[in-house]
């Protein structure tokens, strides 16, 4: 025997009026606990008075219910606990919209989650979207703070001292140059330097530039490309790379090559010295 159910989602209070009106129905086969313990009552309600239920069918019918009723009720907890983690986070979903074969984008920072009917819904700028209807979750706070580098504009035309990490030891390089813009992204905020002179310890590369002939050939042909380099300061040990612009090279005596970058990305957390430029 099989029961088919249509749950319509009532609009009884404020908080349900945003919850889409559309209808959905289950599909053939598939049974609510409420329905398996419908059919077992009818099943008990017309059992043979001359031939009832026997016990043990009757105790696996009931373990079956109570089996499928912890299951229902976790899967419940779990799109709650799954919408509460929502909470805060910028989400994109997409839902059916108006028309059968339309379907309607929504993206925005969650701001609570609620149970209408039973169902777990997150509102997003005031529309309730189903927990199943999310396609993707990142953390809010780039989305929320999108172009809020305001304090940083000050940093702009002036003359900063910073540091850039090397991913090889716990060193930091030390590089100058003038701010030509800031930036936001995942990993935090960062000012955009250009002239920053180093010194040449590698071209990053799937070729390898072992000569002073190759390296000067590779370094005139992409004067204003980005390029990857591993660059240090003279004297020192620590190298760091580094993916800018390059504006200029000086080939040394000693056989060394002199760089000057552009756009090279310094944390804003890093800079210690500020100074107008003469």
């Amino acid at each position: 025997m099989s029961v088919g159910s249509v749950v319509n989602i009532q609009n009884n209070n404020e908080a349900t009026d945003a919850v889409p009106k559309t209808n959905s129905s289950r599909n053939i086969g598939e049974l609510g606990k409420d329905d398996f313990l419908k059919l077992l009552v009818t099943q008990l309600k017309y059992q043979d008075p001359l031939s009832p239920m026997d016990d043990k069918e009757f105790i696996a019918q009931m373990a079956q219910f109570s089996a499928l009723e912890q299951m229902q009720n976790l899967n419940s907890t779990f799109s709650t606990m799954k919408a509460l983690s929502m909470v805060g986070k910028y989400i994109t979903a997409s839902k059916p919209g108006s028309e059968s074969t339309d379907t309607e984008f929504i993206e925005g920072i969650v701001d609570n989650a609620r149970i209408i009917n039973g169902n777990t819904y997150l509102e997003v700028n005031g529309v309730m979207v189903s927990v199943d209807e999310v396609t993707s979750v990142s953390d809010a706070v780039l989305k929320e703070n999108k172009g809020n580098i305001l304090p940083y504009a000050s940093l702009i035309g002036l003359l900063a001292t910073g540091y850039l990490g090397s991913d090889e030891s716990d060193s930091l390089l030390t590089v100058t140059g003038t701010v030509r813009s800031v930036e936001k992204d995942y990993f935090g905020d960062f000012a955009i330097i250009d002239g920053v002179d180093a010194e040449l310890c590698e071209i990053i590369s799937g070729i390898p530039y072992t000569t002073s002939e190759d390296i000067e050939a590779y370094l005139l042909n992409n004067i204003n490309n980005e390029v990857a380099l591993k660059i240090r300061k003279p004297g020192q040990d620590t190298a760091v790379e580094v993916y800018a612009v390059l504006n200029s090279y000086e080939a040394g005596e000693d056989g060394a090559f002199k760089v000057i970058l552009d756009g090279v990305r310094v944390p804003v957390d890093s800079i210690t010295k500020l100074a107008e430029e003469m």
